[in-house]
């Protein structure tokens, strides 16, 4: 029942988006993993992404970043921060959602320390770098990771 009512929670919070919502689509890249993450995710691992940058178009002031398993099987985890800037030096806290056999919430901290170009509505691709620590909300899961996405109509 708990699973339930969290997935259902998950989907209304998407579903609450704006239907405009201006999204980046493309590969996430995990340079570096701490041990405490015990080989998922490991270093030189890939990921698909989806990136919604805060106030871009239609976006509101919400950022999500949702990372979804290449090889990994029905594993997707989403990143959400309202009203918070997640670019620049200081990690901010994020709330997270995973969907792995089940469905589980955490709290996690995140920042995004390269974001270039900064998004304009012409912008047709963006590069991330940045950091994620208590990765899918693992204790000292700490993740340093690259991204190229790219605008997705």
């Amino acid at each position: 029942m708990k699973a339930t009512m969290g997935l259902a929670g998950l989907l209304c919070g998407l579903m609450s988006m704006p239907a405009m919502a201006e999204q980046f689509i493309g590969t996430l890249y995990v340079s570096s993993a701490a041990v405490a993450c015990s080989g998922f995710p490991s270093a030189k691992q890939w990921f698909d992404v989806s990136y919604f940058p805060r106030n871009h178009t239609t976006n509101g002031d919400t950022t999500i970043l949702t990372i979804s398993g290449i090889g990994v099987s029905g594993f997707r985890m989403s990143y959400q921060a309202d009203a918070i800037n997640l670019v620049g030096t200081t990690f901010r806290p994020v709330e997270g959602n995973v969907i792995f056999g089940g469905h589980n919430s955490f709290t996690s901290q995140m920042r995004i320390t390269s974001q270039v170009p900064a998004p304009t509505a012409a912008t047709k691709a963006i590069t991330l770098a940045g950091n994620i620590n208590n990765f899918n909300g693992r204790t000292g899961c700490n993740v340093v990771f690259q991204a190229t996405v790219y605008d997705y109509p």
